[in-house]
Order: C-alpha cells, then structure tokens, then sequence
C-alpha cells in the first residue's frame, strides 16, 4: 500500500484492503498496524486526558474505572509485539518521558501506576 492511499475497509482479520489501479484488491496487513497504532495513540491521550479531569474534580471512584481500562490497552499490546513496536518509536505521545529497557506494556502501567499515586496526593 503507498502512502496516501485510502483504505476501502478493514476485514475482521484486521487486513487493511486498498483497490489497485487496475481494480483488483489489495491486502496490506502493514497498513492496519500504522492505523492502529495512531488510533491506539489518539484512544490513549483521550483516556489520559479524562482520568485526570476526572482525578482532578474529585471523582477518584471514575477515574480509577478509567485507569483500569487504560491498564487493559497496556496490557493487550503484549499480544500485538508488531503494534507494541511501531508505538516503542512514539512514547512521548503516550506521555512516556523515559522508557525503562522492558517492554512497552509495563512502561505505561508503571506509568498508570505512578499517576495514580499523583492523583491521590500520595
């Protein structure tokens, strides 16, 4: 798939399909992780920016719901080691300022874990 091409649709898969210049159909399993890796970005900063307005107004039962399942996103990039990679290039957009050496996953629940302390004036 060239950049700038427009994905058609997405199989169940998770196959990115695209339409060639000579109309036949394309599959680029490639494409779907560059989209998933900026819809994972773009779901992460979503979630952190409302745990800690959350946090922030007092509604620690709420924020907490939302930790929980920012801890889920973590954890499932432990099954995805293509999506964890392309993301490993990109942890300051995740709100990652240092990575520990391990993997992607446990730097963002380490990282959930020392905001939690920080939400609750620990």
């Amino acid at each position: 798939m060239e950049r700038g091409e427009e994905i058609d649709f997405i199989l169940d898969s998770g196959l990115a399909v695209t339409r060639g210049t000579d109309g036949s159909f394309l599959i680029d399993e490639g494409g779907i992780h560059r989209i998933s890796s900026d819809r994972f970005i773009a779901d992460w900063q979503s979630s952190d920016s409302q745990r800690q307005a959350l946090s922030r107004s007092g509604d620690h039962n709420a924020s907490g719901k939302v930790r929980e399942a920012m801890a889920g996103m973590a954890k499932g990039l432990e099954r995805d080691p293509q999506l964890e990679s392309l993301l490993r290039n990109r942890t300051q957009e995740l709100g990652l300022s240092s990575q520990s050496g391990q993997s992607l996953s446990q730097d963002l629940q380490r990282h959930l874990g020392r905001s939690l302390g920080r939400g609750l004036g620990l």
